[in-house]
């Protein structure tokens, strides 16, 4: 009997689906004889006492003897859920089959169907078990728990297909179908994880459709955010409408109600209000103070030319969640019509995102590498790392001659960023970095990364030269035990100097400890490069005679002889009682140029961003500011370094 069931299945399982979805009406089945159904009770009793094979013999006999009888139907049952117990999947499913496929009408359809559709799957027969499946939902002979038990035949077979939105309908009907609340909760969250990969396209064909649900809320909100980003506010906003509608009383909804709030927020635009987030009252109040007090030079609130302009503040950074609600509060709160920061680098990207998604154009301070790739509404009023490298490199190699560099930097963020940079824009420029070194931000002690540097800490990379110059060594000393000296010095190997310039991207302290170490190790006539941390008298204070001929880079602006004679200076001076520098002129550029283009009539944020992206050589403090490709403000550079102690800008195109 087994090689007939085999068989039988070898003959396909397409066709015996084919059949059971096109066979036309049934008939009763036949009663079989007294001694068919006493058989079927003993096997039945044999099953009760675990006796599968006597058991099975008898539902043989009683199929083999009574083809097409109600015992027959309950024998080809039985062995299916012999077989299904076991996990015989392909004994289990042609005796499932054999049951829908009979003649006659059965009473165990519900049983076979599932049983089957079951089996099918765990042999990989998606399309099979997909075809079944449908067949019993449309039999109508399925109760509510069989249809559960579909459902969960069902799912994992649409999910493996990458069938994601009837994956996703048969998740739902779980859910609905799950009577233990934490098992819903569970069937629920998968739905979600679900739905949050699905596509655009999917996403509304979800909201259209009622099969969906409770997940219909979360795709509405979902795709509401993609036309967010879009700045499709108005589609956006009917969407967040839907979340409203289709889950009122869920964490989203509040975030749709907030969300809408702030779209209707957002249409409202104050032309003379700009909002700015600083880090006043904290750590850096101080930097926040100066870069305000510009900003309301520029603006006019304060001065002696005052204007109309209102300055939104908000003067708290301590995270980027809340300097992303420092946003949505200028915006929906205050309407500003453009938002000015972060200075802190951690926190820019916060504000550019936001303000980004809410479509207002927001102005950065801060360094923070690549913020303006957010998107086009996102500029950047700071000197940028990449302009300094770019100004250095071109400065050491088409001024001062140098072609080849070594990289001494610090393993954090600052280091490894103008590390790269640096390697980066020399290459471009047909130079060559034939060496890099990390150390230890806290680094103390430069001993090793030097002599790392140099080739004279792995003694092994040059075993052959340190022998002979060991040799040479012990033939000169003619008495060692009298000259005191029983071994070779540490210097007997020299350094290897094949660079003309070392880049440390570090502070002066650093710098102050680094430089002699190189001197002490015999590292002669190469000059340090270095960023505007060195642009401090702290630097060749620490440095003394070591950091003599360094060649750093600062931007021209505060360092240019005229800037004590500007309007600005004086104006600024004037109000505030101190003298300006960096952070006071960033932020009255900043407000200079906003003051400037809403004032002369934009006074829209999209019109607003779009002037911004175009400007070119507007009037500033020291000459034109004009923004480059990347939406960001160009700062002159100048190129300094130290002479007898002092730090001095080096002229254009001299050696030195």
């Amino acid at each position: 009997m087994r090689n007939f069931i085999v068989l039988f299945l070898s003959l396909g399982l397409v066709a015996i689906l084919t059949s059971c979805q096109s066979t036309p009406e049934k008939k009763d089945l036949k009663p079989a004889s007294q001694d068919a159904h006493a058989l079927l009770v003993s096997a039945q009793s044999d099953l009760n006492r675990a006796k599968e094979k006597a058991a099975i013999a008898k539902l043989r006999r009683v199929i083999q003897a009574q083809p097409g009888t109600d015992a027959a139907d309950t024998a080809w049952t039985l062995l299916g859920r012999v077989y299904l117990k076991n996990r015989d999947y392909k004994l289990a499913a042609p005796a499932f089959l054999q049951v829908l496929n009979g003649p006659s009408k059965t009473a165990h359809a519900e049983e076979a169907y599932l049983g089957a559709s079951h089996a099918l799957a765990q042999m990989g027969r998606v399309d099979e078990a997909l075809s079944l499946s449908n067949k019993a939902f449309a039999s109508g002979q399925i109760s509510p728990a069989g249809q559960y038990d579909l459902h969960k035949v069902r799912y994992p077979l649409l999910n493996s297909t990458g069938d994601s939105l009837g994956a996703l309908r048969e998740l739902v009907a779980i859910y609905n179908g799950e009577k233990d609340s934490v098992q819903r909760e569970i069937w629920k969250n998968k739905a979600f994880e679900l739905a949050n990969r699905l596509q655009k396209n999917d996403l509304q064909t979800v909201v259209d459709n009622g099969d969906y649900g409770f997940v219909r809320g979360f795709a509405a909100y979902r795709l509401a955010t993609f036309f967010l980003e879009q700045h499709d506010f108005d589609r956006a906003r009917a969407l967040f409408e839907k979340t409203l509608e289709y889950t009122p009383n869920s964490n989203v909804a509040a975030n749709a109600a907030a969300q809408i709030q702030q779209i209707d927020g957002r249409k409202q635009v104050e032309a003379y209000t700009v909002g700015a987030i600083l880090p006043l009252g904290g750590q850096y109040d101080a930097v926040a103070q100066k870069t305000l007090h510009g900003l309301q030079l520029g603006l006019g609130v304060f001065g002696p030319t005052r204007s109309n302009f209102k300055l939104a503040v908000i003067g708290s950074e301590a995270s980027p969640e809340d300097a992303k609600k420092g946003v949505e509060t200028l915006v929906g709160e205050d309407h500003a019509i453009a938002v000015v920061g972060s200075l802190l680098s951690r926190n820019s990207v916060a504000v550019a995102v936001r303000a980004n998604e809410l479509g207002v154009p927001s102005i950065a301070l801060s360094q923070k590498a690549g913020i303006t790739d957010i998107g086009n509404t996102v500029f950047r009023n700071a000197v940028t790392s990449a302009m300094q490298v770019q100004y250095l490199v071109k400065t050491a190699m088409e001024d001062q001659g140098m072609k080849k560099f070594a990289i001494l930097y610090p393993n954090d963020s600052y280091g490894v960023e103008y590390a790269n940079l640096f390697w980066t824009e020399v290459e471009k420029r047909g130079g060559k970095v034939v060496g890099a070194q990390p150390y230890n931000p806290s680094e103390t002690d430069f001993r090793n990364p030097v002599k790392r540097l140099v080739g004279t800490y792995y003694l092994e990379d040059r075993q052959v030269e340190y022998k002979n110059r060991l040799k040479e060594w012990f033939k000169d000393q003619k008495n060692p035990k009298a000259s005191g000296r029983n071994s070779a010095p540490e210097d007997l190997l020299p350094p290897i100097v094949d660079f003309d310039g070392l880049f440390v991207p570090d502070g002066p302290k650093a710098m102050g400890q680094i430089a002699p170490m190189l001197a002490y190790v015999g590292v002669q006539n190469v000059r340090f490069l270095g960023t505007n941390l060195w642009n401090t008298s702290d630097f060749p204070r620490r440095g003394q005679r070591f950091v003599e001929k360094s060649l750093f880079v600062d931007a021209e602006a505060t360092s240019s002889p005229n800037f004590s004679q500007t309007k600005f200076y004086n104006d600024f001076k004037q109000t505030f009682g101190t003298e300006p520098g960096m952070f006071e002129l960033q932020g009255y550029e900043t407000g200079m140029l906003l003051a400037r283009m809403i004032g002369g009539g934009e006074h829209s944020r999209l019109g607003l961003a779009e002037k911004l992206a175009r400007m070119e050589k507007v009037p500033g403090v020291l000459g034109p500011l004009q923004m480059n490709p990347e939406r960001e403000l160009v700062w002159p550079m100048t190129a300094f370094t130290v002479n007898n102690g002092q730090i001095a800008p080096v002229p254009k195109q001299s050696a030195l």
